[in-house]
């Protein structure tokens, strides 16, 4: 089975491993546990982009190391063509129309 890390579970890659588990803790175990059962987990190419911005951001060197570790491996990063994004945007348009919610209905805030 193929699965396809979306923001926060590829973002949970970075995360160094807490005392106190934490949700982004529980994403990378359930990460490992799906790669330990046989599925092949990818990362696409604006998964990696957005959990990278944010560390770029924070300027977490660390995590920027973790994160590219885990992403950029070559039987787990899924390079963005022309062809997902035209699928992507049939998607959300279809998701929209049928009165599904595509994003947070809360405005960004800049913080």
């Amino acid at each position: 089975m193929f699965i396809v890390l979306d923001t926060f579970p590829a973002s949970s890659t970075g995360k160094r491993a807490g005392e106190v588990p934490t949700l982004l803790d529980r994403c990378r175990q359930w990460i490992d546990d799906c790669e330990a059962a046989g599925n092949k987990v990818v990362v696409p190419a604006v998964a990696y982009y957005e959990a990278l911005r944010e560390l770029e951001l924070r300027e977490a060197h660390s995590q920027t190391r973790r994160l590219r570790a885990f992403c950029l491996h070559i039987d787990r990063f899924m390079p963005l063509t022309t062809d997902h994004l035209e699928a992507a945007a049939r998607l959300w348009a279809k998701a929209r129309k049928a009165g599904k919610p595509t994003s947070d209905l809360q405005p960004l805030t800049a913080t």
